[in-house]
């Protein structure tokens, strides 16, 4: 690869790990790509961005790789139209229990976190939060 293709050849944008293993963007020379495919260096993974609510470490995100973390079909039906999950996770025992949800619920129990962490009486929203699950639930059945 010469210095005038590093320069002004076609570029390419890449979703690596970096030494931490979130994923960073990198740009490479298309021609430096197609030699790094050839040699088996680089394979596609599938990513999908997960927005994740826990009791504990509360809101963060992550980058799961589908049919590794997740699931195909569920990145199907839960993921939005921009290709994101929300996760929320409860604890039973102690063990972390993982949901997927759709974004709206995920938004709902997300204001209830945050009445939580400001001290705000959060019950009514939450009994509000119940309810509209069980509807929902009802009108599924």
């Amino acid at each position: 690869m010469g210095l005038l293709d590093f320069l002004f050849g076609k570029k390419v944008k890449l979703k690596i790990p970096d030494k931490n293993g979130k994923i960073v963007k990198k740009k490479i020379s298309k021609k430096m790509f197609d030699e790094l495919t050839a040699q088996g260096k680089i394979k596609h993974i599938d990513t999908v961005k997960v927005h994740i609510l826990d009791p504990i470490r509360g809101y963060y995100f992550a980058d799961w790789v589908v049919d590794e973390n997740v699931h195909r079909e569920d990145v199907e039906k839960f993921a939005t139209p921009t290709g994101e999950l929300y996760v929320v996770i409860a604890y039973e025992d102690g063990e972390p229990q993982t949901m997927l949800t759709k974004k709206e619920v995920w938004e709902q129990q997300r204001s209830i976190f945050h009445l939580i962490d400001k001290g705000e009486d959060y019950q009514e929203q939450l009994d509000a939060h119940i309810s509209d699950l069980k509807k929902k639930i009802d009108d599924d059945d």
